[in-house]
């Protein structure tokens, strides 16, 4: 297919253009009726006429298709021995001052994007008596609308995210040299024979920021694709910028993985894994997207990463008969269920595990934080939590639960050492390696999330007002709410108590939320159980839940799984091999974790050891948070 075809359907029928010519024919009806070699001559002359200048070095090769404002032919370069896309403007706007400017427009911007992997590189751009023309490389492949289309069918979310995950990293790079392309649809981006993409079709780039566009008209026209244009391009195109881009793409994504428009959006059409970058993507306001094209990247890779591979063991053909034994000696630990009301006083049965030893340097610095308590160990069963919890609320002489003026209940955690992240052939990438870790201090966490009622008693405010797939009510989990917002709440609600509040550091999220465990959730590996602990896309009706409602860990704290994320103090960044004591995260970074997975995700997206990332700023439907003190 043609390098920068941008339309689909039918060829369209120029014959009353220039000269006469249609080339969607090779000759005239008498002439293809003749056959032979007179009507081979003939069809050649005829091609011919698509390219009159230079001396007949570009021959037309197969039928032209519409690109934008252009015509794209398949053609032969006879000087080089190479196949070229050549576009050639509309016959009918040869004439149109406008429409000559903005395809040279096209030409020098495609012209300073030559060297990014990704996009059709510009050969040359000449003119005849026919009009201007850009030749470019030829893709031999097919653009994505025709893959839809030719499949009858969606594509898989894989190999759409990988397809994507490409143009970003090509559109960035654009972005960083202020070009825009404004649009961004499956008839713009080519899938070639070895599976890479390519994006096609400049003709409505716009150069420079909004402010200072040098776009070849000041008109308030209508420019784009309106099933794939962003909600402010839609008011006005002089306003699309990276962010618009994002949109367009995230729409496209959506297009090709449920094969419907973006327009009118229903979150449980996308595939679960895809759902969170689709939905950020296409966020209305602009801010609320991703910042840029390499943060969409960063998430369709973390989406499509691996998981690790499964450690395999070697046993020497010698040990094998001693290795049974080995396996009996092991110490193995159950998990019991923890104590509860109500629902939550059904019983857990949780899997048998077994206990790691902590680095000597990790249970040094446990040991040293009291010495009328003993530091937890993991893996340790209910019962054990329970004890440790009295143990501890003795000799530190203060309540196992505390409540504070605006109801919200915190349970004491005991310090303790457990392993963060997950084992091999577990989760993503950024949940490895799994490493000890060694909390010094006890802290009281919140048993649920922030809800409304407590956000507006503290705050006075309602973010989550008027935003779509949100449930009002008192006792609901509070979402809208960026990082600078809950560590604000922190802020405000620690000088009315008199008491230090703070976000939890992402090791003692997981800490409490594994509250001992080393399965993918708190109470095992079984996913038939989740419902019972957590609002997630098998259950939450398409919106946070209000909190409590499912049954708690051992440690007593409820919605740990699913329902709404939760922000982390941290700064997000790779975990290292070594062994880490009370860790605080990176020093620096641009994005904050949250932790827990939502209520729109996936059983997989809800584990203990799920990792994700925003910007600070960023507020989301399925975005809030939980305190602890320590103090």
């Amino acid at each position: 297919m043609a390098a920068n075809q941008g339309g689909e359907g039918n060829p369209a029928d120029f014959s009353h253009g220039v000269d006469g010519y249609r080339p969607e024919l090779t000759g005239s009806p008498r002439q293809r009726a003749a056959g032979g070699a007179e009507a081979a001559e003939a069809a050649a002359a005829e091609q011919h006429k698509a390219f009159p200048g230079h001396g007949g070095r570009y021959v037309q090769l197969g039928t032209p298709k519409p690109g934008g404002m252009g015509l794209v032919f398949q053609a032969q370069d006879t000087l080089l021995q190479r196949e070229v896309a050549i576009k050639r403007i509309l016959p009918e706007r040869v004439g149109d001052a406008e429409a000559l400017s903005r395809f040279r427009l096209e030409a020098q911007s495609q012209a300073r994007l030559w060297d990014i992997p990704g996009i059709v590189p510009l050969l040359n751009y000449d003119q005849d008596s026919l009009g201007p023309y850009l030749v470019l490389q030829w893709i031999e492949g097919q653009s994505l609308a025709e893959r839809q289309d030719y499949r009858v069918q969606v594509l898989d979310w894989r190999v759409a995210a990988e397809y994507f995950r490409q143009v970003c990293g090509a559109l960035y790079q654009a972005h960083q040299r202020q070009l825009y392309h404004r649009d961004l649809k499956p008839a713009n981006i080519l899938i070639d024979r070895s599976d890479r993409a390519w994006v096609c079709d400049f003709g409505l780039v716009r150069r420079g920021s909004v402010q200072a566009s040098i776009s070849p008209t000041n008109s308030n026209a209508f420019m784009g694709t309106v099933q794939f244009m962003s909600p402010e391009q839609e008011r006005d195109p002089r306003l699309a910028d990276a962010r618009s881009d994002i949109w367009s793409l995230g729409a496209t994504l959506h297009y090709l993985v449920t094969g419907r428009s973006a327009k009118g959006m229903r979150a449980e059409r996308i595939p679960a894994e895809l759902r969170e970058v689709i939905l950020q993507a296409t966020e209305e306001e602009a801010a609320d997207r991703f910042a840029d094209m390499q943060v969409f990247q960063q998430a369709l890779a973390a989406v499509l990463a691996p998981a690790a591979p499964a450690a395999v063991k070697v046993v020497p053909a010698e040990s094998k008969a001693a290795a049974p034994a080995a396996k009996a000696a092991a110490p193995v630990v159950k998990a019991a269920a923890p104590e509860a009301k109500g629902e939550a006083a059904k019983a857990v049965s949780a899997p048998q595990v077994t206990a790691p030893a902590a680095p000597a340097a990790a249970q040094k610095a446990a040991v040293a934080v009291s010495g009328g308590a003993t530091p937890l160990q993991a893996p340790f069963d209910a019962r054990t939590a329970k004890a440790a919890q009295t143990a501890w609320a003795t000799a530190l002489r203060q309540p196992e639960e505390l409540v504070n003026s605006v109801g919200q209940r915190l349970r004491l955690i005991p310090p303790g050492t457990f392993q963060m992240g997950s084992p091999d052939g577990v989760g993503h990438s950024d949940e490895h390696p799994q490493h000890a870790v060694t909390l010094t201090r006890a802290l009281w966490v919140c048993v649920h999330p922030v809800t409304q009622g407590q956000w507006q008693s503290v705050m006075k405010t309602t973010p989550w007002q008027g935003q779509s797939l949100v449930k009002s009510g008192s006792d609901v989990a509070a979402t809208y709410v960026n990082w600078s917002d809950a560590t604000e709440y922190c802020r405000v609600l620690s000088e009315r108590e008199g008491r230090r509040y703070r976000l939890l550091t992402e090791a003692e999220w997981e800490y409490a939320c594994r509250a001992g465990t080393t399965t993918k959730w708190s109470f095992g590996d079984d996913e038939s159980q989740l419902k019972e602990y957590a609002w997630y896309s098998g259950n939450s009706a398409g919106h946070a839940q209000s909190v409590g409602q499912k049954r708690a860990n051992a440690f007593g704290l409820h919605d740990m799984h699913g329902n709404v994320r939760e922000w982390c103090s941290d700064w997000y960044g790779s975990y290292g091999k070594s062994a880490e004591v009370d860790p605080a995260g990176p020093a620096s970074g641009s994005s904050r974790v949250v932790r827990g997975g939502g209520w729109l995700f996936v059983p997989s997206s809800v584990r203990a050891g799920y990792r994700y990332f925003f910007d600070p700023d960023y507020r989301r439907r399925s975005i809030g948070f939980r305190v602890c003190s320590d103090s």
